[in-house]
């Protein structure tokens, strides 16, 4: 796989006083922030070996540019499918701010020679930026020339792919791009993370029904499907065979039966979506609310319990090991399934187009 340095824009420290407001409104004050010179720009090319500690765990990957042919190639593999509409309001942003200001989030898997590269090249001091007390981002740069193409060689000779953990719409928007105008956007800002500096969380989801359902009529609707039994709190599902269901302070366990366990090759999100709200209760859902995996267990019981006619369902993580072979032979998982860590931050590193 082809990648590349570049010359970074990041943000510069002695101007940048607040730093998580910095970021919050880069979305939509990027073009303010350029003519208020808050950038600093590097005329080096550089790869920049990148840091981020959230919630006291160590993540370390690196933030290059890579070749857009590689994603015409099929080379980077999505997970899910993308809108047409967000593609095209991304396609729009990116023309307007002539720069990508987020990376696209990659992961490829476990490797020495990649570990070892960042152990002998990482410089001593870095440049931090404290976006919460418990969220810091650290960026360490790599000019050197050797060093730089070393780095090169190993993605051009041994990575024969890479696939996105988040930024799909920005991935699927520069491959347009990229047909209309090579020059212009021949390169796409990424950072990639190996498998193991990855978390992958799951997307839970409250589904409001058009009309009263309690537990124990969604378990007749659905005892089909699953093994089911009432428990006495909350235990974090640990594998595609299981689910949980909460409603006004009771819970159940749904275990999938094998017959349909073993009918699709995705995560428990697949099958739920599959044999649930696309068949059994599709004529009851109203409204699917889709919770995102850092959204606290009594924050999605709280909105739960705010309304009627609502169920939260929660699922297992979808693994690494369950997840390359389904994507490697050309599937997909359903929409919100994944929710990666660490979180890239809009206007931390710009490349400028």
């Amino acid at each position: 796989m082809k990648i590349h340095s570049f010359k970074p824009s990041i943000p510069n420290p002695t101007k940048v006083k607040n730093f998580k407001r910095f970021i919050s409104n880069a979305k939509d004050l990027y073009n303010t922030y350029v003519d208020d010179k808050l950038f600093v720009n590097h005329k080096e090319e550089q790869i920049l070996i990148y840091e981020v500690t959230f919630n006291g765990v160590l993540h370390t990957g690196i933030l290059c540019t890579v070749d857009a042919q590689e994603i015409i190639d099929g080379n980077i593999i999505r997970h899910e499918n993308t809108l047409k509409e967000k593609e095209q309001i991304m396609m729009n942003l990116i023309k307007e701010r002539n720069a990508h200001i987020k990376p696209v989030l990659l992961t490829i898997p476990d490797d020495p020679s990649f570990f070892q590269w960042i152990d002998k090249f990482k410089p001593e001091k870095g440049l931090s930026f404290d976006y919460t007390k418990s969220e810091t981002h650290t960026v360490y740069p790599v000019s050197d020339k050797k060093a730089v193409n070393t780095l090169l060689h190993y993605f051009n000779k041994d990575v024969t792919k890479a696939y996105i953990a988040d930024g799909h719409h920005r991935c699927y928007s520069v491959d347009k791009l990229y047909l209309d105008d090579p020059k212009t956007y021949g390169k796409l800002l990424v950072a990639i993370f190996p498998f193991r500096d990855l978390i992958i969380k799951p997307y839970n989801r409250i589904i409001v029904f058009n009309k009263s359902l309690s537990l124990s009529d969604f378990a007749k609707l659905s005892k089909e499907y699953f093994k089911i039994s009432e428990a006495s709190k909350f235990e974090q599902p640990d594998s595609r065979k299981t689910m949980m269901a909460y409603q006004d302070g009771k819970w159940i366990s749904l275990k999938w039966k094998k017959t349909y366990l073993d009918s699709m090759p995705g995560g428990a999100m697949d099958l739920f979506n599959h044999y649930i709200l696309d068949t059994t209760a599709k004529a009851l859902v109203k409204e699917v609310i889709y919770v995102q995996g850092d959204t606290s267990l009594n924050s999605t019981i709280k909105q739960t319990d705010n309304a009627a006619n609502q169920i939260a369902f929660f699922f297992p993580s979808v693994t690494f090991k369950r997840l390359k072979p389904l994507l490697d032979d050309g599937g997909l998982v359903a929409p919100k399934s994944t929710y990666f860590e660490p979180r890239m931050r809009n206007g931390l590193v710009v490349q400028k187009l």
